[in-house]
């Protein structure tokens, strides 16, 4: 302490000091979804590469990598159910680390419910982007029901019409 002299850190300073240099678990999850992406430049190893890269920037430690091939709308994804269950039953890790949010799912309610639940972490964004990104994937959700409701009715409109020439 006699280095420090007066200016001695108290220990709820050290406890700071020391939460700030913990490193945080994290699982890496990553997805392509056709086999063709598989060699290309957002293929699975280079999305491995942007998360292992964020990571050591970012004080994260990589526990678990998670991989799968697949449409991001369908939840029956293997790669993406073992983590969940590796989640569910760590202690100490409870952090998704993704490039981008669309790929750990495409459905709105899956990544609400993993937000509710984990700290989804986007590599392209940050943690504190995400609700951005769910805003933006609701808005493109609504966006698609609004196309359907609008497409339907129109056909509705066109048997009328073609109801009424008879």
């Amino acid at each position: 302490m006699e280095m420090w002299g007066d200016n001695a850190p108290s220990t709820q300073d050290e406890e700071r000091i020391q939460t700030m240099c913990k490193t945080t678990k994290t699982v890496a999850y990553v997805r392509v979804t056709t086999q063709e992406q598989t060699n290309s430049s957002y293929s699975l190893e280079a999305q491995k590469k942007t998360l292992r890269e964020y990571a050591e920037k970012n004080n994260l430690e990589i526990v678990r990598e998670f991989s799968d091939t697949g449409s991001g709308l369908k939840s029956s994804r293997k790669g993406f159910n073992e983590m969940l269950k590796f989640l569910e039953d760590s202690e100490d890790c409870k952090t998704i680390l993704v490039t981008k949010a669309d790929r750990l799912s495409r459905d709105f309610k899956t990544l609400s419910e993993l937000q509710e639940k984990y700290s989804v972490v986007s590599a392209d964004c940050g943690a504190n982007d995400m609700l951005n990104q769910l805003q933006i994937m609701f808005a493109q959700q609504y966006s698609e029901f609004q196309s359907e409701r609008i497409k339907a009715e129109i056909q509705k409109q066109i048997g009328r019409a073609s109801c009424r020439e008879r």
